[in-house]
Parts: C-alpha cells; structure tokens; sequence
C-alpha cells in the first residue's frame, strides 16, 4: 500500500510506496511525519513540463537535465560550449523528450534572456529553472 510523504515547507503530499518504489530521480527533501526519507519521482511527475538547465554541459548540470528527461520534461540545456549541451541534449531526445542545446554564458545578462526567449519560443513557457551554471568574480573582498 502506498504511503503518503509530505514535502517540507509546501503541504504537498505524494504517494510513495516502500515496497515498490518508482525510479528516476531521487528527491531529498521529503519527510514522512518529521522522519527524513528518501522519495523518488515517477516517470510522469515532470510530463512535459519545460525545464532549463543552466551548466548542463557536464557533472551534474547534465546529470540533471537527464533525469528530469527521465522524469517526464521536455529539457532546454545550456552551457558555455555548445558541442557538450548538444551532447546532453542528444541524450534527452534519445530518453524521447523534446530538447534544445544553447550557448549561454550566464555572467552576461543578454544572453540569459536570449536562452529564454529562444525556450519560450520553442516550447511556449517555462516551468522549471535549474541554476547549475557557477562562475568566479575575480575582484577584492571589499569590491
């Protein structure tokens, strides 16, 4: 019989059943009555839903953008180097998602909002923003 988790902070409640749990992606921050538990979200929670993946190129950006594949979304990979998004996004139409593979250096403001423009234009919205994407600014403390 399958058990109810709640997410913390959001009231939502989730079927979950120990026995038998569904596969994919693993989501952390579920509890069951205050315990901490270890929750998995089925291959149609995420049905095409639109996700951005900032740094999906490699690591974990692109650990992610497959995943939520896997889960049901329809992906938007971004990264400064377009021959590794385009590698991710490969692998999200082979999961048989929708994906797009975009350049995107997320230190320039312009070039945000052309990755999501370009999204929007080709999937209609946006309903998940993953900010994998990480860069250094080089200047003093007190700067």
């Amino acid at each position: 019989m399958a058990e109810l988790l709640q997410v913390k902070g959001l009231g939502v409640e989730l079927p979950y059943s120990r026995a038998r749990p569904p596969s994919l992606v693993r989501f952390g921050c579920l509890s069951r009555r205050g315990a901490h538990e270890r929750c998995y979200l089925t291959a149609c929670m995420l049905e095409d839903r639109v996700a951005i993946v900032t740094g999906a190129g490699q690591g974990i950006g692109r650990a992610i953008a497959v995943e939520l594949a896997k889960a049901g979304a329809h992906v938007v990979a971004g990264g400064r180097r377009l021959e590794p998004v385009e590698a991710v996004a490969g692998e999200v139409r082979a999961l048989g998602r929708r994906s797009l593979a975009l350049s995107c250096d997320v230190r320039d403001s312009a070039q945000v909002e052309r990755m999501v423009a370009e999204t929007v234009r080709e999937f209609g919205r946006v309903d998940l923003l993953v900010n994998n994407a990480g860069y250094r600014i080089r200047a003093p403390l007190d700067q």
